[in-house]
């Protein structure tokens, strides 16, 4: 929100106009002079009295005064609006379903019964809730780039190519649930998968993101690295997060109902740093809800947009109030000195 006067120096009319108010006050009205005991009067008391007759007219022509004056310096209010052109970079996210994605990942040292009570609190998501979640933040934080979503689990699909419909991505992404498309992780599907839709991309800047919390279990033609190779051939980076810590917890059911189990760290960690390091990605490792922040921050920080900002100002302007409220005055102040105020000698 901007409030300025476009014609400030305008504002200096207000000295003359006190210089012109001061002598109309002091200025004797009247045409015809006549005997009068006035003057015995401001005699016996010493002072003149307060004329104010004259007086509330001359006030109601200040106020209009003022108000010409004000509309004169043109008062406006601005909306500020940015438009941003970017060169924007092509992003793909691919997201592990597999069952293991339901685990809870607690902080260090939270213990069994602390970690059921923030579960049931909701504070807790599992691992996948807890992606989708910094998912959200990072698309946020990108208006300017076309992202797609690929989900995987056996095989890979695309949830939904780049664009720069983020509503619609969104929708998408919450619409994705465990285990949809199988209970197995294939890693290489994914990556060669993003890499084939964004080969033939115009963008400058071609990445993917790969979340996991699986071994590669899928027997198929082409192996992680090799995908991780295709990609780096058609200047595709991979970036790797691995999810799951050393306190994690599975829900699990028996003849007594659900308990958690605490689950070992599954992903193949050496697999997940080669893959990023062959494309010229990085990888990182998200051992809870705050190591995947941190992780998504981080590659947010490194893949930044090129943005070039046009500011336009939409104006509104308030010299039409001022200047019928000029005219109010001015017309008021005219009824008032020849109606209630009017003095005859």
């Amino acid at each position: 929100m901007i409030n300025t006067l476009f014609n400030p120096y305008l504002l200096f009319l207000l000295l003359p106009l006190v210089l012109l108010l001061f002598l109309a006050w002091k200025r004797r009205s009247g045409a015809i002079v006549i005997p009068s005991l006035n003057i015995y009067e401001k005699t016996c008391n010493g002072k003149e009295k307060f004329n104010l007759r004259k007086f509330i007219p001359l006030f109601f022509y200040a106020l209009c005064g003022i108000s010409i004056i004000f509309a004169m310096t043109q008062p406006r209010e601005g909306l500020e609006e940015i438009r941003r052109r970017s060169e924007g970079i092509d992003i793909i996210l691919a997201i592990d379903l597999s069952g293991s994605m339901a685990v809870y990942d607690a902080p260090d040292g939270a213990g069994e019964r602390a970690v059921a009570n923030s579960i049931n609190s909701g504070k807790l998501k599992n691992r996948l809730e807890t992606a989708k979640k910094e998912i959200r933040e990072f698309i946020d934080k990108r208006p300017g780039d076309r992202i797609g979503l690929i989900a995987f689990a056996p095989l890979a699909y695309v949830a939904c190519p780049p664009t720069l419909d983020h509503g619609y991505l969104l929708a998408h992404l919450d619409d994705l649930k465990l285990g949809m498309i199988g209970d197995r992780t294939g890693l290489a599907a994914p990556v060669a998968s993003a890499a084939k839709r964004l080969k033939d991309s115009d963008s400058k800047r071609k990445i993917v993101v790969l979340f996991t919390d699986g071994v590669n279990n899928v027997q198929a033609k082409v192996s992680p690295l090799q995908a991780a190779k295709l990609a780096d051939t058609v200047n595709v980076t991979v970036y790797t997060v691995g999810i799951g810590g050393s306190n994690s917890f599975a829900v699990q059911q028996d003849l007594f109902g659900s308990r958690l189990a605490p689950v070992q760290q599954g992903f193949d960690e050496a697999l997940l740093k080669e893959m990023a390091k062959i494309s010229g990605g990085k990888y990182y490792h998200a051992a809870d809800a705050q190591g995947m922040k941190n992780a998504m921050k981080e590659i947010d920080k490194l893949e930044k947009t090129s943005v070039e900002q046009i500011i336009t100002v939409n104006w509104k302007e308030f010299y039409p109030v001022f200047a019928i409220l000029g005219v109010i005055f001015l017309m008021t102040g005219f009824f008032l000195e020849h109606s209630f105020c009017l003095r005859l000698p």
